[in-house]
């Protein structure tokens, strides 16, 4: 439920600043949505409810699931995607460019990443 809320976030956000949206027919890609800003870029959307001690939200950025049965756990690659979308258990929006994320776990939101809010 928690990732439809995510996917609806980023849908609200690029459909109302006019940016158009397609939705992959099914979930099997490396990506979430693939937004047209003159090229089209693949987006990754991560939601959070988690804080850290001190008291940022943390994001995790690697994807667990599988079928049969079987967990499988997928790393974040940056390459895989052009844009991360984060969507804060608050209601705050971050777009940020995967070209300067070089961590492959969870990314905390500091202050140096509030010039990507949206």
């Amino acid at each position: 439920m928690q990732g439809n809320i995510g996917l609806g976030a980023a849908i609200a956000h690029y459909t109302s600043v006019g940016v158009p949206v397609a939705i992959p027919l099914n979930d099997t890609q490396k990506y979430d949505l693939i937004v047209d800003k003159g090229d089209l870029l693949k987006v990754s959307i991560k939601t959070t409810t988690f804080k850290g001690r001190s008291g940022n939200y943390i994001v995790q950025l690697r994807n667990t699931g599988g079928s049969s049965g079987k967990s499988k756990i997928r790393k974040f690659v940056s390459s895989d995607v052009d844009i991360l979308f984060i969507l804060t258990e608050d209601g705050r929006r971050y777009e940020i460019p995967t070209s300067l994320i070089i961590v492959k776990n969870s990314l905390t939101l500091t202050t140096d990443l509030d010039k990507f809010k949206v």
